[in-house]
């Protein structure tokens, strides 16, 4: 699978962001991880890549600054 490349405003991959972290907190709030399902697992590391992501552009976009 090739990766894309999109384009979005610093405002937008902030309230992206924003998204991602009130998800997790409210996933990890009502249950714990089931580990043994890998479409589960899939959904979570692929949340935790995108955050990472969309946390280091952001954090280079205010370097530049």
């Amino acid at each position: 699978m090739s990766e894309q490349t999109i384009l979005i405003t610093l405002e937008q991959a902030e309230a992206a962001l924003e998204c991602i972290d009130r998800d997790i907190e409210s996933s990890y709030s009502n249950r714990d991880p089931n580990y043994h399902d890998i479409g589960e697992m899939m959904f979570y590391l692929r949340r935790a890549e995108l955050r990472l992501r969309l946390a280091s552009a952001i954090n280079a976009n205010k370097e530049t600054k």
